[in-house]
């Protein structure tokens, strides 16, 4: 039956099929009226709505297994509200941006690029030329690699017992880069390791050398030194054996006689500190016996009439052509050997400053041809002494006059100092006259020349430290 054109509505507003569905053209569009589902292109829909083939709604398509925007370069947003998530299969987006995967892990397909990192099997690798790759943790946390961890003070930690091992392939090397230096472990005897491994190297604090595990025993490196040690006898005729001044072997012996050099073995041999001669030098023949010895540490130094001894039981020992003459004793002290015998430098040189105690004690001279006022004799810290006692001597050559005196000063840590001058001696006349001031942290002794001639100040200066 045709319908044609009628005017107003033809249907009710509720088409009630009374539980029979309906269908356009076949399959077009199917109402499913019994369990109110609708299907496009298909009589048998399985959802509220289902659709066979393309669907697009805006301009977002959906096709087979594919969500695409049909603008170009245009995005397609999956976006939930509120504390919802976008749940793909078994993965969660929730609105912190955080992918959380059902249970098992999730997989990122291989290769990978995530922002300018390209991972791909077991490589990371940065897609910017000369690119970083930073693995960072934050707070207290560390950077895990298997068993090792890295801390935010740049400190890597092995699992217990566990090794660090830096390896490298064919001919390569591990290098350490910089200028300023490697620190290697340190401890003393007990806390060698109990199984220690051939080439372990390690700073020993009681020898304080450094020290390494040969694969049997710990040896210690050393600076070693050759040491020549020189003999001399006199031929008679009939001795045949010598004494050396140290045990050693017969190849490190050079053996003279008249200064022809012997064979060893042929015409000596050394038996710890005896040289025997195959045949007895003759009467009168010089016989030089030079040990040659590489040592580890050194007991003496000579030349000349100069020798200094370390001696374990006193200390080290200076000798000079008198003999000993100075020591410096176990306790640290510098002790000349003979009483009141000895100097500490000369007329020609002399010491600048000695301490002793909380007292120093040093010497200033100055030479003025002006009689400008407040010119500095002197000085000291008064961050380190707070009191002195300088003795003063002045000589003007030109009118002879020569003027010793004394001045004790004292500061209060501040601006202000004070003096008294006591003791002054002239003869012909007085050279200056002498003040002391605070200034910028050192109390000053000040002279006032009386008189534009030459003439020089020396000031011995004691100072004190409460």
């Amino acid at each position: 039956m045709a319908i044609g054109r009628i005017s107003g509505p033809m249907l009710v507003s509720n088409l009630e099929r009374l539980g029979v569905d309906l269908s356009i053209e076949t399959d077009l569009i199917y109402f499913d009226v019994v369990n109110s589902k609708i299907g496009i292109q298909t009589a048998t829909p399985d959802r509220v709505l289902t659709v066979v083939g393309n669907a697009k709604i805006d301009n977002v398509t959906i096709a087979v297994d594919t969500i695409s925007n049909t603008e170009a370069n245009g995005n397609v947003t999956l976006l939930s509200t509120g504390t919802g998530n976008v749940n793909l299969n078994s993965l969660r987006l929730d609105l912190n941006n955080i992918i959380t995967a059902a249970s098992g892990n999730i997989e990122l397909a291989n290769p990978t690029i995530i922002q300018n990192i390209y991972v791909s099997t077991d490589t990371l690798t940065s897609t910017d030329a000369n690119g970083n790759i930073t693995l960072s943790s934050t707070g207290t946390g560390v950077v895990n690699l298997n068993s090792l961890s890295l801390d935010s003070t740049n400190t890597l930690t092995a699992a217990a017992n566990a090794n660090i091992i830096l390896s490298t392939s064919a001919e390569g090397s591990v290098q350490f880069a910089g200028t300023y230096g490697t620190v290697l472990p340190a401890g003393n005897l007990a806390q060698r390791p109990t199984s220690p491994v051939a080439g372990l190297i390690r700073v020993n604090t009681e020898s304080l050398r450094l020290e390494f595990y040969d694969g049997l025993i710990w040896q210690t490196l050393y600076d070693e030194v050759t040491i020549i040690t020189s003999d001399s006898y006199v031929g008679d005729g009939n001795t045949t054996v010598y004494t050396l001044s140290s045990n050693t072997l017969t190849n490190s012996v050079i053996a003279s006689l008249d200064g022809n050099v012997q064979i060893p073995g042929d015409h000596y041999n050394v038996s710890g500190n005896s040289l025997t001669f195959v045949t007895a030098p003759v009467s009168n023949v010089e016989v030089e016996l030079r040990s040659i010895t590489t040592v580890d540490t050194v007991g003496a130094l000579e030349e000349g009439n100069v020798k200094v001894v370390a001696d374990g039981s006193i200390g080290v020992r200076l000798y000079t052509n008198p003999g000993e003459i100075w020591r410096f004793d176990l306790n640290g002290d510098f002790v000349p050997v003979a009483d009141d015998t000895y100097n500490i430098g000369n007329a020609a040189s002399s010491v600048n400053t000695v301490f002793i105690g909380n007292t120093a004690i040093f010497d200033v001279t100055l030479t003025t041809s002006a009689t400008t006022p407040d010119q500095v004799l002197g000085s000291f810290d008064g961050n380190l002494y707070t009191s002195a006692e300088f003795t003063i001597e002045a000589i003007d050559s030109t009118n002879e006059y020569y003027q010793k005196t004394k001045i004790l000063a004292v500061h209060n840590g501040n601006v202000t100092a004070e003096h008294t001058e006591y003791g002054n001696i002239t003869i012909t006349g007085s050279c200056a006259t002498f003040d002391v001031d605070y200034n910028t942290g050192n109390l000053r002794l000040l002279v006032t020349p009386l008189t534009a001639n030459s003439t020089v100040f020396k000031s011995h200066c004691v100072m004190t430290t409460v």
